[in-house]
């Protein structure tokens, strides 16, 4: 028989596939810097900054920071917002700025009831 050539009733074993290369850390690929990623945290902050601009001439307050640590879960910002009707401050973490202070503020909401000066 020459090399190479099988015939088709003969069964070919293919290899199993175990994962391929070793993937790079979801982490890691989170703190790297690209020109899209850098845009992606423009845009976010632009988002906070208007909903902290709407909110503040009404008396609320609304501030974000960034927090690391094994307890964030994929969730490294944490928004405080408190309003007039509710003098303590709600804090919520979420994936960026402004998803965080909209659950800060869904949850403020949830306590204070229903207002009309949320965005």
């Amino acid at each position: 028989m020459i090399q190479g050539k099988r015939r088709s009733s003969q069964a070919v074993a293919l290899p199993r596939y175990r994962g391929g290369p070793a993937r790079p850390d979801p982490r890691a690929l989170l703190r790297m810097r690209s020109p899209f990623r850098e845009y992606l945290d423009r845009r976010d902050q632009k988002k906070a900054r208007a909903l902290q601009a709407r909110l503040g001439p009404s008396g609320w307050l609304v501030s974000w920071h960034r927090v690391d640590g094994p307890e964030i879960r994929g969730e490294p910002w944490l928004a405080r917002v408190s309003c007039p009707e509710w003098p303590r401050t709600v804090e919520r973490h979420g994936s960026c700025r402004a998803r965080a202070v909209h659950e800060a503020l869904a949850a403020l909401e949830a306590i204070v009831g229903p207002c009309d000066d949320l965005p």
